[in-house]
This record gives C-alpha cells, sequence and structure tokens, in this order.
C-alpha cells in the first residue's frame, strides 16, 4: 500500500510542477500579447504600417514557441496522470482537454503568422513602388537642376552685356 501511495504521491507533486510551468507560460503568453498590442498600435499611430507588421511577426513567432512548449509540458502531463491515475479518469482527460486547446490555439496563432506574412508580401511590392518612384524624383531633379546650370551659365554672358548697354 505504501507504494501506492507513493506513486499517487508523486503524481500529485508532478502535477503541482506542471500547473506551474502552465501557469508560467500563460503568463508569459499574456505578457507578449499584450506588448504586441502595445508595439502594433504605436506604430500604426505613426503611420508605419510595414515596422507594425514585422513587430507582430516578431510577436507570434515568440507566442508559436511558447504554445509549442505548452503543448510538450501539457503533453508530459497527461502521459503522468495516465500512469498515475488511468486513461479515462477526470485528471487525465483534463490534461487532455488543456492539451487539445492549447493545440487549437497553437494553429489559431500559425494562421495569424501566416495571414501576417501574406498582408507584408502584399505591402512589399507597395513599398518598392514608392521607393523607386522617389528614386526617379531624384534623379530628374537633379537632371532639372543640371539643365538650370547650363542654363544660367549660357545667359550670364547675355547679363553682362545687357548691363553694358
Amino acid at each position: 500500500m505504501a507504494t501506492v501511495k507513493t506513486g499517487i504521491t508523486l503524481a500529485a507533486e508532478g502535477e503541482k510542477e506542471f500547473r506551474k510551468a502552465i501557469s508560467n507560460i500563460n503568463q508569459q503568453m499574456k505578457t507578449m500579447k499584450s506588448e504586441l498590442k502595445a508595439t502594433t498600435a504605436e506604430f500604426n499611430a505613426n503611420g508605419k504600417e510595414s515596422e507594425a507588421l514585422k513587430a507582430k511577426q516578431k510577436g507570434l513567432a515568440e507566442q508559436i514557441v511558447l504554445q509549442k512548449e505548452k503543448i510538450a509540458k501539457l503533453r508530459e502531463a497527461t502521459q503522468k496522470a495516465t500512469e498515475a491515475y488511468g486513461e479515462n479518469s477526470n485528471k487525465t482527460l483534463n490534461w487532455k482537454n488543456s492539451m487539445y486547446q492549447a493545440q487549437s490555439q497553437l494553429v489559431k496563432l500559425e494562421q495569424e503568422l501566416k495571414n501576417v506574412n501574406s498582408q507584408t508580401e502584399r505591402n512589399t511590392p507597395v513599398l518598392d513602388r514608392l521607393t523607386d518612384s522617389q528614386r526617379k524624383y531624384e534623379t530628374e531633379m537633379k537632371a532639372a537642376s543640371s539643365e538650370m546650370k547650363l542654363l544660367q551659365s549660357r545667359y550670364s554672358d547675355n547679363s553682362n552685356s545687357a548691363k553694358a548697354l
């Protein structure tokens, strides 16, 4: 009997550690989401959509890493609960449910990252066109400036001739 109690005690202690680890990951995820919202809002307020998208890409990638870590912990907790309490125990089923919810959240995060990547790709051609237009404008302005200098040097002699008259 003592062996059974020890096994259950170890499982309960392990469960406490898993809950603490999951809670820590959840807190990190909340912090990252808040930071991502603040950063995105700041960039959008300043009209820097491309920088907002880059920040969102980075934030989502970090959240995906944490979510995968969470799933691994939940998978381990499910396995330990199955060993300690059996496949159909409430504790095991609760861990499984949490794991499936985390997997669902991972799919949502990955889809959101995919959407942000697509949006970034769509915006890149626009930025490239703007950059090309700016370069063309600068080239035309330099050419106009050169022409003005040429005309100025050509007609500066006429100015001197007119003064002499």
